[in-house]
């Protein structure tokens, strides 16, 4: 089973600038009526990132001439099948030497799309494995959160001693027995500071 990616949290320059791609992308992709193929594209393109440390260093690498980039995206674009719009983006993307934001404008697209789309992902941390029926029963329960679908990405950490910790966009929900005795002691010690 692969690992699941994680999209990282970025802000200023970069942020904007891997913003307006996937906005643009999304448009074009709209426009042209082939969302649907271009968003499977960006899903192809996410597993090459994540599972190729090879792309990850060739397309950061300051002195790789922009036709071998655009070579390299080409070689992609044509094992991968992928559709002519996602192939000409990254073109566009070789040639202004911006294939190093590549993975932020995947992560930025898919959030969009999953917004559109009312889905979220919760990634869940625990103590203990959940089983389906609780994965199940708390994918039901966050869904009434959200009004949405939920999708649960899972993650095993022994030192939460118990319970949960829930993140889903940018709420975090601390229901582990570590959160709780931290902010039991936090409680005692402010009460020891005002006596």
């Amino acid at each position: 089973m692969s690992k699941v990616h994680k999209p990282k949290i970025i802000a200023g320059n970069e942020a904007l600038l891997a913003r307006r791609y996937a906005t643009a992308l999304m448009e074009m992709a709209e426009e042209k009526k082939v969302l649907n193929e271009v968003a499977k594209d960006v899903k192809v393109l996410q597993e090459v990132i994540d599972s190729d440390k090879i792309f990850s260093i060739l397309a950061n690498h300051p002195r790789l001439p922009v036709s071998a980039m655009e070579k390299l995206m080409k070689e992609i674009v044509a094992r991968a099948k992928l559709h002519e719009l996602t192939g000409s983006f990254l073109t566009l993307l070789a040639k202004g030497r911006r294939m190093g934001i590549l993975g932020l404008i995947i992560d930025v697209f898919q959030a969009e799309l999953a917004i559109r789309h009312n889905e979220h992902t919760a990634y869940v941390t625990m103590a203990d494995h959940l089983s389906d029926e609780q994965k199940e029963n708390l994918s039901k329960q966050l869904a009434l959160l959200t009004g949405g679908t939920v999708k649960i990405v899972t993650e095993k950490d022994e030192s939460l001693m118990g319970g949960l910790v829930i993140k889903i966009g940018s709420r975090l929900l601390d229901a582990s027995l570590k959160g709780k005795l931290a902010l039991l002691a936090r409680h005692l010690k402010s009460q020891q500071e005002a006596a």
